[in-house]
Order: structure tokens, then sequence, then C-alpha cells
């Protein structure tokens, strides 16, 4: 192999992604594996009285109380169906465009998780291969292009477009975190 056909072809391995594959409903998604931290079963979530119907409540991960969204109820307006198939993405908080900041690569930064339908297999294609269906989505920013299978068609979702200024607000307001002490994990509180 010459020189530039091996530099195209590492090109194109660079521009490929992994992507995990879900569903809403009877519609096919896909989220880029670079923006999930982990990939759990769904935990017992405490729920949270006066938020959305797309706050699907709040759980303790390695000592961080880290709130839930409902993908389902937030893009289909009905809570997501828990099956075996339904998994919790988690995710490190970062504003689109930062996810190389400093808080997110030292993994300082809040974790929050997504609820999706069907999660069971991923796909290996290139970033290139999904393009943008030219209408604009205003209210679900957080969709975007669309790839063509044998199967129909994938859309792609952003997981951090899902934290508007409205979501970043509710789930971490003043970015305060709440860390676990032994004695608050065992029920105990100071005043």
């Amino acid at each position: 192999m010459s020189e530039v056909q091996q530099a195209a072809s590492d090109s194109n391995a660079q521009q490929r992604g992994l992507f995990l594959l879900f569903q809403l409903g009877d519609e096919r998604y896909a989220c880029d594996v670079a923006s999930v931290v982990e990939v759990l079963s769904v935990p017992a979530l405490r729920p949270l009285a006066g938020m959305p119907d797309w706050v699907a409540g709040i759980f303790v991960h390695d000592d961080q109380v880290v709130p839930v969204l409902d993908l389902c109820a937030l893009t289909l307006g009905r809570p997501a169906r828990r099956q075996t198939s339904t998994r919790l993405l988690l995710s490190r908080y970062g504003r689109e465009g930062q996810q190389g900041s400093a808080a997110v690569a030292q993994n300082s930064a809040p974790l929050f998780g997504v609820l999706v339908e069907r999660a069971t297999a991923t796909l290996r294609c290139g970033v290139h291969e999904f393009s943008q269906h030219g209408l604009e989505q205003r209210e679900k920013d957080y969709l975007g292009p669309v790839r063509r299978d044998e199967r129909g068609l994938v859309q792609r979702v952003s997981i951090q477009r899902l934290l508007t200024e409205e979501v970043h607000s509710l789930l971490f307001p003043a970015d305060k975190l709440l860390v676990l002490t032994p004695s608050a994990a065992a029920g105990e509180t100071s005043s």
C-alpha cells in the first residue's frame, strides 16, 4: 500500500465512530460511545417531587447522587418501558464543544444518567455516513443527522445536547454536587 493510500486509510479509520444503538418506541437511534462513561442495568431510582416527567429520579453511583433523564419521556411523552433491554447510559456533564475540558477529562465533571429502551447493539461506521435531513428540530436539538441502512433510518442523539440551560439548571443548580459521606449514606444528618 502506498503512503497516500495508507494516509487515506488512516484518515478514514479516524473518522469512524462506535455508536450504541437503542430505540425510542419503534424508531432506532444511536449515540457516540465516547460520550458514555458506563452502560448500566436500570437501578432503583428515587423519584423527585416537582420535577418534569422526563426527570426519572436519582440514584447513588460511586458515592455521588446522579440525576437521571428519561429520553422516552423527553422525546415521546411517555416513560421508558422497564424491560431487560432498557439501560441507563451514564455520562459526564460537559457543555457541547467542551468535551475535552479539564473537568470532563479528569472525571470530576458531574455524572448524569439517561434511560433508553432496547439498547442491545453497537454500530461502527463513519461519522460522515450520518447526514442532515433538512428539517430543523428546535425543540429537540439533541436529535441529529440520520443514517440509512437495510432496516431503515438511524438518528444520532447527542447526549450532551440533552442538557439545555433549563435541564442544566434543574439537574445541577449552581453546579453544586451532592457527594455522600459515610454518615450521609447511613442516613445521618448534621445541622
